[in-house]
């Protein structure tokens, strides 16, 4: 049973119910605090500048960018301005965040030992995979024209990988800066003495990275201790199945949702390019070539 490729043609209702509307995932990501690059002042996204090239960095003056190009054009390349947005949506997400939420509870067992008062942190692989899998399929065997090809296709944000890192390697002064920002803002929030913790949100392939800080919840914590997992209902096969919570499920769970959102509520979809499905299909006749002789 794929849950990630695979929508069930009754599954609109069912996303309706439970999607968060736009209005409050862009006044969340309107209230979003961004520190900069470079010093790590932390702000609103108004009161900073992003790079115009990769669009995932940010600065709070000319000076800082220019004290920060040696390290940051590393990996530094043309993205489109949809991606690091799509990061800022996915986490302004009620619904999403709050499974993400489960996820590191179960990857970093906090429903059995909380960590409270040190950051924990955690590298979440994203990819922008094609909306209409068929289409790519016809594609990737050839069978659309170039010009077909040209028009592009729609693609959506899907998580590949969620991660634990070592927080004594990879938590720098500016992640640790980020995470006493959202102990704070997690605290005048009301989640006093909880797990608060820091998410790399990287696209495949990519060097640079998008930090997110994120607060476990009690809600979070006690939905990973009760082990209740998911519903979910596959295209293929009749009737619904009971997934068991586990952080596959968790991830399964969001891609699946992100997938049945087929008018763009959750604004995390966007165009690809004639160029990015070409990558793929180079990507795609890669594997197949690693792939022969092997049995």
């Amino acid at each position: 049973m794929n849950f990630i490729n695979a929508v069930h043609p009754e599954n609109k209702p069912y996303f309706r119910a439970i999607a968060t509307p736009t209005k409050e995932i862009r006044a969340g990501r309107s209230n979003m605090s961004i520190s900069c690059s470079q010093c790590t002042t932390a702000s609103e996204r108004a009161n900073l500048q992003r790079c115009g090239k990769c669009k995932s960095a940010w600065y709070c003056s000319k000076d800082c960018q220019k004290k920060h190009w040696p390290f940051h054009k590393i990996g530094c390349k043309e993205t489109s301005a949809d991606i690091p947005k799509m990061m800022q949506n996915f986490f302004s997400n009620a619904l999403l965040n709050h499974v993400l939420q489960i996820a590191l509870a179960l990857a970093f067992k906090l429903h059995e030992k909380p960590i409270i008062g040190t950051p924990f942190i955690a590298r979440c692989t994203v990819n922008v995979q094609p909306a209409d899998v068929m289409y790519y399929m016809q594609t990737i065997m050839g069978r659309f024209t170039d010009e077909e090809v040209k028009k592009g296709m729609e693609g959506m944000l899907q998580i590949l990988t969620l991660v634990p890192l070592d927080p004594h390697k990879d938590m720098d002064y500016a992640r640790m800066e980020l995470w006493k920002l959202s102990s704070r803002t997690a605290a005048e929030r009301g989640n006093v003495g909880v797990p608060v913790g820091i998410v790399d949100m990287q696209m495949k392939g990519e060097v640079h990275s998008q930090s997110f800080g994120i607060a476990i919840t009690d809600d979070a914590v006690k939905r990973a201790r009760s082990g209740t997992g998911f519903e979910m209902e596959s295209a293929l096969l009749p009737g619904r199945k009971q997934v068991p919570m586990s952080e596959q499920a968790c991830i399964d769970f969001i891609n699946m949702h992100i997938r049945s959102d087929k008018k763009n509520q959750l604004r995390l979809r966007t165009h690809l390019s004639k160029e990015d499905i070409d990558k793929m299909r180079g990507a795609s006749e890669s594997g197949e070539k690693n792939n022969e002789g092997v049995s």
